[in-house]
């Protein structure tokens, strides 16, 4: 909480018990004071403004009550409630600190490990709150507090009482009139945690009237949210407040995010580029990320064990087993050809002589000839990159004979750049039906089918950048899903009207090149520099299943990408 100013004429001096003996801030919440109990115990009063919703019988609020029961290292405990001459006030803990909208506005966003405390703390808060039996209602970056054992949520209990208050942080249930559930506070953390990663709210400029019509319609832009905090946000922020997790859940998520990262493949310094260039050798399953390692599970129920852990084999494309090798062959993975040294170098020198320009193409040039030359390797990716071929012109992904898939080409290589100087070269490969993504017991309308789109995301830099899986998202045709389901699909400025984006679920299909992503602060992963991955993104609602060019596209939004324009194609071959 803020420095306390002094009291104003006209203040009380006292209040029950309770010597005040400053201001700490007044506004459409009502009046804050710094005062001390008789023992000498600071606290916080605070004075909601008259209109606020207090019992005609004069008894205390049953939040107030509820509250004096909740005890939580992540609230600000609240210490009495009382309602005299219609007046209500509400005594609590005083937590010394700056709010986080104060500290992002003096010091800037949050990253890394210092954001994954924060939401660890404050979420942890809402779910002690939520088992008490207590909703917030209005989480907002001034109500928590950074205090010097950690964040800590003030005015709990204040929620109910206050009738004023910015639409910026308010779901759109709250919005639209109904019902206030603890799925209420869940939305307005995960919009707090977007803020504390960017100092932007998801939906805009709080203080923009259109905000509203943002909230309630439009898709939220996650700032630099990345990782499993990214996913749960995205979660978080879902318009019908029974698609979202429970606070206990997303405690449960982000605490299985401190797993320890299994450790990076170690590299000989004597033979660096080699390491950097050469995949895992054939028996050694690529590391994936994918959406059990990067993302939330499809149920509310998180894994035992860390989905780290688990090792998983590259999915073929549906109704294919094998490709580009013999039958019964696994093709899974990346095959190594290693050539003599002197033609090695030999074929290295020639490659440098073509110069750097012909080096920064798109990373999936091999998929043209199906080769790619690396110092002294000649590598050929097989199976698991050859699923994201493409034949026609539309994108759809082609199929040969029994299904397999054609190498093709990709489209323009896009590449855009983060303020933290972070940079990523996106290609699109194409789309197509995955079988596999119908939920268990359940099949899709007749005529429609659940797709995936796949582009390459590579990294351009010398350096690690933040494994970002969010860096495009699918847009679909609005009149191609089915009636029922277009609730569900949020439109974004800059996108054609007739156009939307659905849930969907990202993860990493294969490696092209590079090493494997490497492990973070708060389960971030990062990409090695000069890493190219196959990233495959899984619809999670049916669509009509023939599909006319222009009816599903790859669109980069996000305003951490966007410096000059609202929304980049990722556009598929021709």
């Amino acid at each position: 909480m803020p420095e306390a100013g002094p009291l104003r004429t006209g203040d009380p001096r006292l209040m029950g018990e309770v010597r005040l003996t400053g201001r700490l801030g007044s506004g459409d919440r009502g009046i804050v004071y710094l005062g001390r109990t008789k023992e000498g115990l600071p606290v916080a009063v605070r004075v909601p403004p008259a209109s606020g919703a207090t019992p005609a019988s004069g008894a205390p609020p049953a939040d107030g009550i509820a509250a004096g029961r909740l005890v939580s290292p992540w609230t600000a405990r609240v210490l009495a409630v009382s309602s005299e001459g219609g007046l209500t006030r509400l005594v609590s803990e005083y937590v010394p600190g700056p709010s986080l909208a104060e500290a992002v506005e003096r010091d800037g966003p949050r990253s890394g490990a210092a954001l994954h405390r924060l939401a660890v703390a404050t979420i942890g808060g809402l779910a002690d709150m939520h088992r008490a039996g207590l909703v917030h209602r209005d989480l907002r970056p001034g109500a928590v507090v950074l205090g010097p054992d950690g964040p800590r949520i003030v005015d709990v209990a204040v929620g109910g009482l206050v009738t004023i208050m910015s639409p910026a942080y308010r779901a759109p249930e709250q919005l639209a009139g109904g019902e206030v559930t603890p799925a209420t506070d869940v939305f307005s953390w995960a919009a707090v945690m977007v803020f504390a990663s960017c100092g932007r709210h998801p939906f805009g400029p709080p203080t923009d009237p259109s905000v509203v019509t943002r909230i309630l319609r439009e898709q939220p832009d996650l700032g630099l949210l990345a990782g499993r905090l990214h996913e749960i946000a995205l979660r978080c922020l879902a318009k019908d407040p029974r698609d979202r997790p429970t606070a206990e859940d997303v405690v449960r998520w982000l605490r299985q995010a401190e797993q320890p990262m299994p450790p990076a493949i170690p590299r000989r310094p004597s033979d660096h580029r080699r390491e950097i260039a050469l995949p895992a050798r054939r028996e050694t399953p690529v590391p994936s990320v994918n959406s059990a390692e990067t993302s939330i599970p499809a149920g509310t129920t998180a894994p035992e064990v860390p989905a780290s852990t688990v090792p998983r084999n590259v999915p073929a494309i549906a109704g294919r087993s094998h490709a580009l090798g013999s039958p019964g062959t696994d093709t899974s993975g990346i095959e190594v050809r290693i050539r003599g040294r002197a033609s090695g170098r030999r074929a290295a020198a020639s490659e440098r002589r073509r110069g750097r320009a012909a080096r920064r193409n798109s990373t999936v040039a091999g998929l043209l000839a199906g080769t790619v030359l690396v110092g002294s390797a000649l590598i050929v990716w097989n199976s698991g990159v050859a699923d994201s071929a493409l034949g026609r012109s539309s994108g759809r992904l082609a199929g040969g004979p029994g299904g397999e898939a054609v190498p093709s080409r990709t489209g323009p290589a896009v590449e855009v750049e983060t303020t933290h100087g972070y940079r990523y070269r996106l290609s699109a490969i194409g789309y197509d039906a995955d079988p596999q993504a119908v939920p268990a017991g359940q099949s899709p309308p007749p005529g429609t089918a659940y797709l995936h789109a796949d582009y390459v995301l590579s990294n351009p830099l010398e350096k690690p950048v933040l494994l970002d899986l969010y860096t495009a998202d699918v847009f679909v045709k609005r009149a191609r899903l089915p009636e029922g389901a277009r609730g569900r699909c949020m439109w974004h400025n800059g996108v054609p009207e007739d156009m939307c984006t659905p849930p969907a679920k990202p993860r990493v299909l294969s490696r092209l090149s590079g090493g494997p992503p490497t492990g973070g602060a708060g389960g971030d992963r990062y990409m090695a520099p000069g890493a190219s991955y196959v990233v495959r993104v899984g619809l999670d609602l049916p669509m009509e299943a023939d599909l006319r060019p222009g009816d599903l596209r790859l669109y980069v939004w996000r305003q951490t990408y966007m410096a000059d324009t609202l929304v980049k194609e990722i556009p598929f071959p021709r």
